[in-house]
């Protein structure tokens, strides 16, 4: 079933990788007079009771004040976050996001909240992309991340979708074109200063 109005709901923000293209922790890029996970932060509170952070270095994020939850898994990439907030959450599920998508609508979060009937996974594929930092996973799913990862399988969370019970909402099931400034990524410099011209009109 959906998620109820009055069940539990938590978010996992991973925010544990650092970007070759900006040359610094994106995470804590300043765009508008906040760091890009800030951004994120504020969205995700505005729908979820629960807010934690997946990440290493604790101390960097110590101003959101919540939990900084560190992988478990070496060398997994964003999956040994996701795989880290879901042990430590005692929700059932959690949405899980980055922390370059500092436009997250709260329409959008609300959106993905209601659609959530149990699955293991439920992620968006827009034009034609599998959106896996924009769904909401399954605690049950933490133990078959952790197999995925020990056996040295390539591909990242994508790979991974195609392996447990995943629930994929298409353009054409889910109007996904009113909600498209959630998928708006930070990740080079040209994307850094187009935000700070979208941030400066808000």
């Amino acid at each position: 079933m959906a998620i109820r109005s009055d069940e539990r709901a938590a978010a996992i923000l991973v925010a544990g990788g650092r970007s070759e293209r900006l040359g610094d922790d994106k995470a804590l890029i300043p765009l508008g007079g906040k760091p890009l996970v800030q951004w994120v932060f504020d969205a995700l509170k505005k729908v979820f009771d629960t807010v934690i952070i997946a990440a290493s270095r604790k101390e960097h994020f110590s101003f959101l004040g919540v939990p900084v939850v560190p992988d478990r898994l070496a060398n997994a990439g964003p999956i040994a976050g996701l795989h880290a907030g879901l042990l430590h959450l005692d929700a059932p599920c959690a949405f899980a996001s980055g922390c370059d998508t500092p436009f997250l609508q709260e329409e959008f979060l609300r959106f993905m909240r209601g659609e959530y009937r149990g699955e293991e996974a439920l992620v968006p594929v827009v034009q034609g992309r599998v959106q896996p930092l924009h769904g909401i996973y399954a605690k049950c799913a933490a133990p078959r991340m952790e197999a995925f990862a020990q056996v040295g399988r390539h591909g990242g969370v994508c790979k991974f979708l195609e392996k447990i019970s995943t629930r994929y909402l298409h353009d054409d099931a889910a109007d996904f074109s009113r909600f498209a400034d959630s998928f708006l990524n930070v990740n080079t410099p040209q994307a850094l200063r187009e935000a700070e011209a979208r941030a400066g009109r808000k």
